[in-house]
């Protein structure tokens, strides 16, 4: 079994063309060994791994079999790296596009990530030339065939002609006090000036003479902190410079602002400017998203467009503006300012550019929440439908082994298609929505179920024909987990059962962790059904915020579809299942200790078997049931800044009974996914260029058993209810009791009442006849609070849940199934400066649950903020003071006081 979807991680149709056809998974063509030294060959292998490469016997044409190697077979003695298969003739790896510009009918796109600058001709990737640190911002004098990059991090810009890197001009002044951080260009190609703006404090504009590439003067800005965006009007006489609240006009000969307009609502991204008309174009966030028109100093009206506008290109008589939480781009006639059509892209668009004849839009695709996309969507201005991708990078996110049709499918976000492979070639491609996210093999039926994070829906393919069957939605979109359950005939989705041959309902269960079950429950990220007994396999969030939360392991009844077990490890990021031992091994992460533990538990009931240390970091795990090898990949470092692992980059090869070390195999950087295929491990990296192959074989006996640790066991959870359960009195708490209340008996009650619920009391609420009884004792409490324009929301740490308390007299409880592996979020835009959004557990629920922007609660009116409290149920609810302050009384009706 390969390791979880790499998408967790990183995420990437027939865009990559001919050329992915003819050296995808190693066509002859395509099969020569890297040079010593490059980025796609492996490091030297180990001595017990230096054997040639094996010579591969092709299945037959009716596609059953296994890959066999008959020369190694009989003098194989340990598995040993074979050989490494070119993914792509791409001459890289793009990582979140952002930026574009065309010159010369060539196009250019920064990546902050990958510190570089992607060439495009003739819509293919043709060249990656190393940048400074961060580049972003990029605009071309087509005049004098030059490129200006802003280099973020170093806060410089770079001088291109070309391809050529000539010069890097620091933009710094001694004399204004210390910079925060770059902002817009504008270039006025006729008068050979480029104009940056730097924010912060002492913010102001440099003014760089292009021939000599040099700061000639500087202007200073009084009250702007954040302006990002800079325009020049066609004279070149005048600059624009827009922010959150405004627009200014400054003068560039006296070096002064001779006009503002005054923007109603926030601003943030978008700057765009009509040559013919005069007309600007901002957005602006106002309960929704829009396109601001400022005529003649005004704002003459506004035109809807998607969610989080962040990008705006006049082409013609039409305005292109991208939208990245919509993933649409909105096409705008500008002289009627009438919406002509809203486009679908893929997974948050960024930056546009056009072709010299404007027959074409270019879309720079990054990928939304990890899941890299890569790649360029290309739009027809005639049509005004995408037309083609241009992938960046070639990464596949998961590989699946069909051994019963000794086939190799990979799954390939870049290019949204699907790879169809004996080992060594492509035989089909199958295209794919925008964004697919993850896939599951029906092997009986040979059936290839893929889900698009996008979209929600799941598209089934027949893997003998590579034939689309039919696309369906069954999810919500944004969650994208799938697996076949073969030995009940289901396909699960997220938390969802389908028939696998009709893709009827069939039921569902709810994940609850260490919250309350509420609706759906907590949401899997990934899935795997047990061919072997009755269960399936799902990491989700433990329902727990901040630094105590991660994704762990669940065991769910595949029968009576009812979670029946956790494992309790924090950040899985490898699941390996052992049909022999039935056990399964999982790899543990903790990105914040840099420690990384390899367990195997029993996979009845994840009841612990061994626990052993892991050098560093686990990327990926894989299994060879034939031999019983157990494949261990090890990436790269968790950060970026800390010095190269010697341990990195290789696969460890153990004993699946003994985990006594079999081999251990140097290769390419960053091992992402793997499967196992025949005698054969297939092995992907985060570079997406190549496959690594390993030679797998039985040696020698079994090695040594490597000591282990003794793992604590987790206990085994209770059965858990469909419906929100009556709240039971709170558990004894986890930190030394703070001082608590002195309780009040209440008249017939056998339990007193805590005085601060009485004290908050007025005489028209009679307590014992809404609330009940007391049904225990007051108990301290950590929570967490926010308080909103309508309302509140607190945290309650012992029970992971999150009270939403509405001035109406309403309230309502949720899972906080927030954990740190998912987007922080609150990067809504508030109607107001003084207002703000929600993040982590807080902003979940509000955008999840409550509506977001529409909520009834509002927006935030401050920073959450940790605080002491109490409480004490009731028959019929709960008091929870905050604090020393406010007291709510909470009852099971819905209503509070």
């Amino acid at each position: 079994m390969s390791a979880w979807p790499q998408w967790l991680y990183r995420l990437t149709s027939l865009a990559c063309g001919l050329a992915l056809l003819l050296a995808m998974l190693g066509c002859d063509e395509a099969r020569t060994p890297a040079p010593a030294g490059s980025d796609s060959s492996p490091a030297a292998p180990a001595a017990q791994s230096a054997a040639p490469p094996a010579q591969v016997t092709t299945p037959g044409a009716a596609g059953a079999g296994t890959f066999t190697t008959p020369a190694a077979a009989t003098t194989c003695t340990v598995p040993a790296f074979s050989e490494q298969i070119a993914l792509t003739s791409l001459p890289g790896t793009v990582r979140y596009p952002r930026w574009l510009a065309m010159l010369n009918d060539r196009l250019y796109v920064t990546n902050r990530v990958s510190n570089s600058l992607a060439v495009v001709e003739a819509e293919k990737l043709t060249q990656i030339v190393p940048l400074n640190a961060a580049p972003s911002l990029i605009t071309a004098d087509e005049r004098a065939g030059r490129l200006y990059v802003m280099n973020e991090n170093e806060r410089s810009i770079s001088l291109l002609e070309g391809t050529q890197l000539r010069a890097t001009l620091p933009i710094s002044n001694p004399r204004l006090a210390s910079y925060q951080q770059f902002g817009g260009m504008a270039l006025d190609a006729v008068r050979n000036r480029l104009y940056a703006v730097v924010t912060g404090d002492g913010s102001a504009i440099a003014v760089i003479d292009t021939q000599r590439f040099t700061i000639t003067r500087w202007i200073a800005l009084t009250g702007w902190r954040t302006a990002t965006r800079l325009g020049l009007d066609p004279s070149g006489q005048e600059l624009y410079l827009a922010g959150y609240d405004r627009i200014e006009v400054i003068d560039l000969a006296l070096g002064v602002v001779v006009r503002a307009v005054p923007l109603p609502t926030s601003s943030y991204s978008v700057f765009a400017l009509d040559p013919q008309t005069g007309r600007v174009f901002v957005d602006q966030y106002d309960n929704g998203e829009y396109i601001a028109v400022v005529e003649n100093g005004q704002v003459v009206t506004r035109i809807p467009v998607g969610a989080s506008a962040n990008s705006a290109l006049v082409v013609g008589r039409r305005l292109y503006v991208s939208a990245s939480s919509s993933s649409t781009v909105s096409v705008i006639d500008i002289d009627s300012l009438r919406t002509l059509a809203t486009v679908s892209v893929g997974s948050q668009p960024a930056a546009l550019a056009s072709d010299a004849r404007g027959e074409k839009v270019y879309v720079a695709i990054e990928g939304a929440y990890g899941r890299e996309a890569g790649r360029i969507d290309v739009i027809d201005t005639r049509t005004l439908a995408v037309v083609r991708l241009i992938p960046l990078m070639a990464q596949p996110t998961q590989l699946l082994a069909d051994e019963t049709r000794g086939r190799l499918y990979a799954l390939m976000p870049s290019s949204s298609e699907l790879l169809i492979s004996d080992g060594r070639r492509v035989l089909a491609s199958v295209p794919l929505e925008r964004s697919p996210a993850q896939m599951a093999l029906d092997e009986q039926a040979g059936r290839i179920y893929v889900s698009d994070w996008e979209t929600g829906a799941v598209t089934v393919i027949d893997a003998a024909n590579a034939r689309v069957l039919e696309r369906r939605a069954l999810a919500k979109p944004y969650r994208t987990a799938i697996a076949v359950d073969a030995q009940n005939r289901r396909l699960i989705v997220n938390n969802r059962a389908f028939a696998l041959d009709t893709l009827a309902p069939a039921g569902g269960f709810t994940l609850t962790g260490y919250t309350m079950a509420y609706g759906d429950g907590i949401t899997p990220s990934w899935l795997l059904a047990n061919p072997a007994s009755a269960r399936i396999y799902a990491i989700a969030s433990n329902g727990v915020p901040g630094s105590n939360g991660g994704l762990i392991l669940y065991g769910i009844d595949s029968l009576a579809l009812r979670q029946v077990v956790m494992s309790g490890e924090r950040n899985v990021a490898g699941v390996a299942l052992d049909s022999a031992s039935d056990s399964i091994f999982v790899a543990a992460n903790h990105p914040m200790a840099g420690t990384t533990k390899l367990f195997n538990f029993r996979a009845a009931n994840l009841a612990p078997i061994s626990a052993l240390p892991a050098p560093t970091r686990i990327s990926a795990l894989a299994i060879n049931p034939r031999t019983r090898h157990l494949f261990v990949a090890y990436g790269d470092s968790y950060f970026s800044a800390a010095p190269p692992n010697p341990l990195a980059n290789q696969i460890d090869v153990l004993d699946a009974r003994t985990l006594g070390r079999v081999a251990t195999i140097p290769v390419s950087a960053d091992p992402s996914v793997m499967a196992v295929l025949g005698d054969r491990l297939f092995i992907a990296h985060a570079s997406g260029r190549t496959l690594t192959v390993i030679h797998d074989c039985v040696g020698s006996p079994p090695p040594a058993p490597t000591p282990t640790l003794t793992p604590t066991p987790y206990p085994t959870l209770p059965p858990v209810a469909t419906q929100p359960p009556t709240p039971t009195p709170s558990p004894t708490p986890r930190q030394a009791p703070t001082a608590i209340s002195t309780p009040t008996p209440v008249a017939s009650c056998p339990l007193p009442m805590a005085s601060w619920v009485r004290a908050a009391d007025d005489s028209t609420f009679d307590i014992q006849a809404n609330l009940g009884c007391p049904a225990g004792p007051p108990s301290p409490l950590r929570l967490a609070k926010q308080a909103f324009q309508n309302g509140a929301m607190v945290w309650r740490e012992d029970t992971r849940t999150i009270y939403v308390i509405l001035d109406s007299g309403t309230w309502l409880l949720f899972n906080d199934t927030w954990d740190a592996g998912q987007p922080e979020g609150g990067t809504e835009r508030p109607p107001a400066s003084e207002l703000r959004a929600p993040k982590r557990g807080f902003g979940k629920v509000w955008r999840e649950q409550l509506g977001g922007a529409t909520a009834a609660l509002g927006w935030a009116v401050e920073d959450e903020r940790a605080v002491s409290g109490e409480v004490q149920m009731f028959e019929r609810g709960q008091a929870l003071r905050e604090g020393t302050g406010a007291a709510y009384r909470l009852m099971n009706s819905g209503s509070w006081k």
